[in-house]
């Protein structure tokens, strides 16, 4: 199965699945307590994209599966705007390409690539054949004309938010159902095989791919608008950072530097983070600084904030940043 090092994915994708697991934690008690991320990322495939269109990373969890649960959880990041920056995770369940491995072997078979077809489906192939299924199938859509949006009210399908399903897999939700609201002329049936599916993929789903890219499209900007502007802070108030290697160096920069105090966090062997602290101020306008981090492998990070207090004008910013309350680094 291929793998790559988390340092090798394309730009961004470790500093956001970072930053879910640390905005995470706190959810998740013990488990959150000890989770960190994995060394490498497995790239996960969709019929209708020629490169890897998700990011599986693994979240180990405790050293091995007990009655709590599975030794590791999973977060599996999309590698562009065609789905939501983090469209799968869950400390509960074990990462789909394990137990996609477990499914193969037990047939005897080895996994060569991931798919991901669905919201909760995910297919392990080797030399095109499928090998190994987690999920149902998702069915054939036959639209009723040659413009795919007759004849129906919309689609649905495609998952309507970032999905997080923590619960026993006896109990999880095996598939999304694809199908038009309002059915009109709309067929559907099962594929007749594997193959079939990845030839007809992107003309059966189009439309709903195509919907679900607008839908996510404001998460994507947000993103975008923090890279660009920096997030957010209160006067009086902080925000956790992960760090993407243990034993890195950081510092302050800017005109907002001296208003803050970083505060190194307690995490497990594997994960660091820190904590920053905007201290009470009260100026008209916002103080920005950026947070400048040096990793032990030579990595480098510029990360850009701003401090904003009850005085600040609102309309100093107007249309820079993506805003403190709805804020997703």
């Amino acid at each position: 199965m291929e793998s790559i090092p988390l340092a090798k994915l394309p730009d961004g994708i470790w500093r956001r699945v970072a930053d879910h697991l640390e905005n995470a934690r706190e959810t998740f008690g013990a488990d959150g307590r000890t989770a960190r991320l994995g060394a490498t990322a497995i790239p996960v495939y969709r019929p209708d994209m020629k490169r890897a269109a998700y990011f599986e990373i693994e979240v180990p969890v405790r050293d091995r599966r007990t009655a709590k649960g599975p030794a590791s959880g999973f977060v599996v990041a999309a590698a562009g705007p065609h789905d939501w920056p983090i469209s799968h995770w869950s400390l509960g369940a074990e990462p789909p390409s394990a137990t996609l491995a477990t499914l193969a072997k037990a047939d005897g078979n080895d996994i060569e690539r991931v798919y991901r077809v669905d919201a909760l489906t995910y297919v392990g192939e080797t030399r095109g054949e499928l090998v190994a299924r987690l999920g149902e199938m998702p069915l054939q859509i036959r639209w009723p004309s040659d413009d795919p949006t007759a004849g129906r009210g919309g689609g649905s399908g495609a998952p309507s938010r970032e999905t997080s399903d923590d619960r026993p897999d006896a109990t999880r939700p095996k598939s999304t159902s694809y199908g038009a609201q309002d059915g009109a002329g709309v067929e559907v049936s099962a594929w007749e095989s594997w193959e079939q599916l990845k030839k007809g993929y992107r003309e059966a789903y189009a439309p709903l791919m195509a919907a679900l890219a607008r839908e996510v499209a404001p998460a994507w900007e947000n993103h975008r608008l923090l890279a660009e502007f920096g997030e957010g802070i209160f006067s009086g108030r902080s925000v956790r950072v992960a760090l993407l290697e243990e034993g890195a160096s950081f510092s302050l920069s800017g005109d907002g530097a001296s208003a803050v105090v970083v505060k190194e966090l307690k995490r497990p062997a594997g994960a660091a983070a820190i904590e920053l602290v905007a201290g009470k101020t009260e100026q008209d306008h916002e103080l920005d600084f950026e947070l400048n981090v040096r990793y032990p492998s030579g990595r480098k990070e510029l990360l850009r904030f701003f401090v904003i207090s009850p005085n600040t004008r609102s309309e100093t910013r107007a249309s820079g940043s993506a805003g403190l309350e709805g804020s997703m680094r």
